[in-house]
């Protein structure tokens, strides 16, 4: 994997973390009524700092990855990220689906005639999950190209059998392979 590569998705991992920390500070629900509206943010059940843990342990993830620590010796920092995401996810599908006052709250409101919608705090953490989710994923697809084309077999120069990957002679021939063939 390139380190141009490593550095863009990393990027795009940092900034979805970014927006997992922004969005917990934005509205994520909206009540509007005849006479009053409300606004609720993450951080108005707690729930919002367990969401900015999340995105900073991206981000920090990112830099590790921009950085190139632990590539060579194998560390696989786009499981950590999708672990993380995952993590992000789950607590947003519960915030989505009513699971904390805050989002109960939407429904509690009964007077006069009301409109209740999610906020745009929500939508840009989601945003941010999806952005270090398409990081973690496309850090493992070229993670695995690298591997496969490493485990790909070559062709012998003295008789083009194919050869494994890090034989050092030819199973047809017998014949070392990191010798030059003779010119034809």
């Amino acid at each position: 994997m390139t380190a141009a590569a490593r550095r863009n998705f990393g990027l795009l991992a940092m900034v979805g973390g970014a927006l997992m920390v922004i969005g917990s500070l934005l509205p994520w629900f909206k009540i509007d009524a005849t006479l009053t509206t409300i606004t609720r943010t993450g951080m108005d059940d707690n729930v919002g700092w367990i969401t900015i843990i999340f995105g900073v342990i991206a981000a920090g993830i990112a830099v590790q990855i921009i950085r190139g620590r632990g590539v060579r010796s194998g560390v696989r920092w786009n499981v950590g990220l999708i672990i993380v995401a995952a993590l992000a996810g789950i607590l947003a599908a519960v915030v989505w689906a009513g699971g904390t006052s805050a989002s109960k709250s939407i429904s509690d409101q009964t007077f006069g005639f009301v409109t209740a919608k999610y906020s745009t705090g929500l939508y840009v953490i989601a945003l941010g999950i999806a952005c270090v989710i398409a990081a973690a994923a496309a850090l493992e697809i070229l993670r695995q190209r690298v591997v496969d084309k490493a485990a790909a077999p070559t062709r012998c120069p003295w008789c083009s059998a194919a050869v494994p990957a890090g034989a050092r002679f030819c199973g047809a021939c017998g014949r070392d392979t990191a010798a030059a063939a003779p010119a034809t």
